[in-house]
């Protein structure tokens, strides 16, 4: 018996022609994975900069903090927090974790001057350093200011002393320090996706023996404003010597002209007057100006 729907083999071949020709037509066939770009240092470090300079305000934005660390007794220890995020690029930073309870929890900051670390538990601790200073001072989860408004993508390049390397999906850009031997060393890699729009994905930074002490990752893209920079929805920072972990996922970013370098925020706790169970000066200031 004739099938009714291929009487012939003429039929059926064309059948089956019109059938694999039409059907993506009509149905649409999976585009092909964008292949990565090459970018010179120089393409890498304008696209880069144009982002962070498209950004006409300070920045605020609000989210959910969950991470874990040890303590020093080696317990590990989980915390899901509220994150709060001031930021006046490129120099200019509040963070703060509080409980949903209410109260802070921890707060890091930076100004043009200075640092400061604020913990709460067990007793209320105050550190600040000038800029310049290590800026990582006895914190469970070790966040360093500068390390942080860096690793947000959000600073301004040293182009001279960064070097480009080419790996897979990312274009890196390694910058150079110098130990106290005088050997050079590598200090931070910024790794940027080599398919448009070409973001930062992930910051690198080493100690002077080259392990990770702390890393960036950087997702969930979207445009501040239509049209404007782009800015990750989804941080995830890591301290592998450390054994920390946060991951600080934002609601929504905002951009506010009233958040200036001169932002109250901006302001140390101490030199607004607030008092602490330990205060811990540099090592020049021994009382308030």
């Amino acid at each position: 018996m004739t099938s009714r729907s291929c009487s012939t083999t003429t039929g059926c071949v064309a059948r089956y022609l019109c059938t694999g020709l039409l059907l993506p037509w009509i149905l649409g066939c999976p585009s092909s994975p964008t292949k990565p770009g090459f970018l010179t240092k120089q393409q890498a470090i304008r696209i880069v900069e144009a982002n962070r300079a498209a950004i006409s305000g300070g920045l605020k934005a609000r989210g959910s903090a969950r991470g874990s660390f040890r303590d020093p007794d080696g317990k590990v220890r989980s915390f899901d927090l509220i994150g709060k995020l001031l930021v006046a690029p490129p120099d200019h930073l509040r963070f703060t974790l509080e409980s949903v309870f209410g109260g802070d929890e921890l707060e890091v900051g930076m100004n043009t001057a200075k640092w400061w670390t604020v913990t709460q538990r067990p007793r209320s601790v105050y550190r600040e350093g000038p800029r310049g200073y290590v800026d990582i001072v006895g914190v469970d989860i070790p966040i360093s200011p500068v390390q942080l408004i860096e690793s947000l993508g959000l600073n301004a390049f040293e182009s001279s002393i960064a070097a480009p390397r080419v790996v897979d999906d990312h274009q890196q850009l390694i910058f150079f320090d110098g130990d106290r031997d005088g050997n050079v060393i590598i200090a931070k890699e910024y790794w940027i996706d080599r398919r448009p729009p070409n973001l930062i994905r992930r910051i690198q930074y080493r100690d002077t023996e080259g392990r990770v002490v702390f890393e960036s990752r950087l997702d969930g893209y979207r445009e501040l404003r239509p049209g404007g920079p782009q800015l990750p929805r989804v941080l995830e920072f890591s301290w592998p010597q450390g054994d920390a972990i946060m991951r600080l996922t934002v609601d929504r970013w905002e951009e506010r002209d009233t958040i200036s370098p001169t932002f109250r925020g901006f302001v140390s706790p101490y030199d607004r007057g607030a008092a602490f169970d330990v205060v811990d000066l540099m090592p020049e200031r021994t009382a308030r100006d």
